[in-house]
C-alpha cells in the first residue's frame, strides 16, 4: 500500500472516529479515489437487501443523468458491473462497456457521458454480507492496473465499515467509547489507549497479528505492550504523546509476536475527541506492511 493510500486510510478512519456522518464518509472516499486518479471516477452503492436493487450512496464526481441510471437498479436483472457484482459478490471488470452485453441497456448513456470501462469491487461486512459496491470509471477503454485493482480493495473496505454503520443504524457504544463495531470489523489492527497510555481495546486483527492467546491481561497496562523491542516502543511513545495533543501521527517500525515473528507495522495515531472538541482517547490503525518492508530490505541489499 502506497503512502498516499495509507494518508486516505488514516483521514477516512478519522472521520468515521469523530462521529462523521456515513454520506460523507462515503463521500470523501470517492473523492480521496478521484484524487489518486483524476482519469478515474468512482461511486459507492449500497445494496437494499429488501427491495435487491442498489442505491446510490456516494458518486461525487459522476454526472447526475448517469447517478438516476444506475441508482435504484434490480440485481436480478444482471445489469452494469455495479449490479453484477453486488449480485455475485466478485470482483466485476468490464474493460470496455461498448462491448460487454451486459452493459447494453446503458452503453449508450455511458459514452455520451465519457465512460468507456468500470470496476466493481463487492463491498463485505464481516459477517460476509454484501453491503453494496465500490465502483471505479475509466474514460478508456482498458483493465485497471495493478494499483488500481489494490485501491478497489481497500476502499472498498473502508466503504464497508461505513455501510456496517448504515446498516446497524448507529455506532456501539460502550463505556462511552464509540465506533468499536466498526473497528472490530476492519482487518487493521485497531486499539483504543486513554490519555493516562492505557490499553483499552484491541480488535481481532491485532490479537491474530500478535499470536496472543488473550489480551484481557494486557487491558489496563501501559501502552505499547512490555514485549516491544525499545526502540518500536519509543517511537510509538513518541507518535501517541504527540495525538494526545492533537496531531495526526504516522510511524513505521517492526514489531515481534509472543512467537518470534517479525511484523512490520504502519500505524497511525488518530485524536478522538468529544463534543467540546477535547482530544477524549486515541485511535491506533496498524497496518502490516512486512511485505512491503521486506521486498525494500531485499532490494536495497
Amino acid at each position: 500500500m502506497s503512502d498516499a493510500q495509507l494518508e486516505i486510510r488514516a483521514r477516512v478512519l478519522e472521520h468515521i472516529v469523530e462521529g462523521g456522518k456515513v454520506s460523507d464518509t462515503l463521500d470523501l472516499i470517492c473523492r480521496e479515489t478521484e484524487a489518486l486518479h483524476p482519469d478515474i471516477q468512482s461511486a459507492v452503492l449500497s445494496f437494499d437487501l429488501h427491495r435487491k436493487r442498489i442505491r446510490l450512496a456516494a458518486a461525487p464526481g459522476l454526472p447526475g443523468e448517469f447517478k438516476l441510471a444506475v441508482d435504484g437498479l434490480d440485481i436480478a436483472d444482471g445489469v452494469v458491473s455495479c449490479a453484477a457484482a453486488a449480485r455475485t459478490g466478485e470482483l466485476t471488470i468490464v474493460e470496455d462497456i461498448l462491448a460487454d452485453p451486459t452493459w447494453s441497456s446503458h452503453a449508450t448513456l455511458a459514452k455520451e457521458m465519457g465512460i468507456r470501462a468500470c470496476w466493481s469491487q463487492p463491498i463485505v461486512s464481516k459477517r460476509n454480507e454484501v453491503l453494496g459496491t465500490f465502483s471505479m470509471f475509466c474514460g478508456d477503454a482498458r483493465a485497471p492496473s495493478a494499483e488500481e485493482l489494490q485501491i478497489l480493495q481497500s476502499h472498498a473496505n473502508l466503504a464497508a465499515l461505513a455501510l456496517a454503520h448504515m446498516r446497524e443504524g448507529e455506532f456501539l457504544r460502550d463505556s462511552g467509547l464509540t465506533s468499536r463495531a466498526l473497528l472490530e470489523g476492519s482487518p487493521v489492527c485497531n486499539k483504543i489507549i486513554d490519555l493516562d497510555s492505557r490499553l483499552l481495546y484491541m480488535s481481532a486483527a491485532g490479537i491474530k497479528m500478535l499470536k496472543l492467546e488473550d489480551v484481557e491481561p494486557l487491558y489496563g497496562s501501559v501502552y505499547p505492550p512490555h514485549f516491544y523491542t525499545e526502540p518500536a516502543r519509543a517511537s510509538l511513545t513518541d507518535s501517541l504523546e504527540r495525538a494526545k495533543l492533537g496531531e495526526i501521527c504516522d510511524v513505521e517500525c517492526p514489531i515481534y509476536s509472543l512467537e518470534g515473528d517479525e511484523v512490520w507495522l504502519h500505524t497511525t495515531f488518530v485524536p478522538a475527541r468529544n463534543d467540546d472538541g477535547d482530544v477524549e482517547y486515541i485511535i491506533a490503525c496498524s497496518i502490516d506492511i512486512t511485505k512491503r518492508k521486506h521486498a525494500e530490505m531485499g532490494l536495497a541489499s
